[in-house]
C-alpha cells in the first residue's frame, strides 16, 4: 500500500487510525500517574488538539507521561529556590534585628491575627513581597496597632509599646549614664 500525500487527509488519517490513532478525542487515555490531578479543560483541550493533529494514543501516553515529568522538576526546583529564598531572608532578618528577632516575629504573628489574615492570604503577599518584605510589611503594621499611653498585657507580651531587647535596654541605660544632665537630675 502507497503511503498517502500530506495533501490528502482523509488518507492520512487511514493511516493514522492503523498506526493508533483513536476514533475519536475521547478515546486518548493519558499517562499521567494518579496522585497528578488533570484539569477538565485542558485534558478537553488535549484530546481535541491530540486528535486534531493526528497524535496516536500510545503517543499521547507518552507525551503526557514526559509532560508530568518535566512539570514535576520544574514543581520541585520552584520549592527548593522558594526555600532557600526565605533561608536567606530569615538569615538577613535575624541580622537586622538581632537580638529582637524573637520579639519582632511575635509582632507580625500578632499583627497578622489581629487584623485576621489567614494563612492564604499571607502566602499570596509573601509571593509577592518575599518573606523578608511580608515580616517587615506586618511587623510596622503591628507597631501601628498599638495605643499611644495604653498597652496591653498581650500587646506587651508581642513586643508592642516601649519594650526593648536586653541589647537596646543597656545601650540606652549606658547613654543615660553617660549623660551629666541625666546623671545629675537623678541625683536630685
Amino acid at each position: 500500500m502507497p503511503l498517502p500525500r500530506m495533501d490528502d487527509p482523509a488518507s492520512v488519517r487511514g493511516v493514522l487510525s492503523k498506526l493508533g490513532l483513536p476514533e475519536s478525542p475521547d478515546k486518548y487515555e493519558f499517562g499521567y500517574s494518579k496522585e497528578t490531578p488533570i484539569d477538565e479543560g485542558y485534558a478537553k483541550w488535549a484530546r481535541e488538539t491530540f486528535h486534531k493533529v493526528g497524535i496516536t494514543g500510545p503517543m499521547a501516553k507518552e507525551l503526557t507521561a514526559q509532560h508530568e515529568t518535566y512539570i514535576k522538576g520544574v514543581m520541585a526546583q520552584q520549592e527548593k529556590d522558594y526555600n532557600l529564598n526565605v533561608e536567606a531572608d530569615k538569615k538577613t532578618l535575624q541580622k537586622e534585628w538581632g537580638e529582637g528577632y524573637e520579639r519582632m516575629v511575635g509582632v507580625t504573628k500578632h499583627a497578622a491575627n489581629t487584623l485576621g489574615f489567614d494563612n492564604a492570604t499571607i502566602d499570596a503577599i509573601e509571593q509577592v513581597k518575599g518573606f523578608a518584605g511580608t515580616m517587615k510589611m506586618f511587623a510596622e503594621l503591628g507597631k501601628k496597632l498599638g495605643e499611644p499611653g495604653f498597652v496591653t498585657p498581650e500587646a506587651k507580651a508581642a513586643g508592642f509599646g516601649t519594650t526593648m531587647t536586653p541589647a537596646d535596654a543597656k545601650a540606652e541605660w549606658d547613654k543615660m549614664r553617660a549623660d551629666p544632665a541625666t546623671v545629675a537630675a537623678l541625683s536630685d
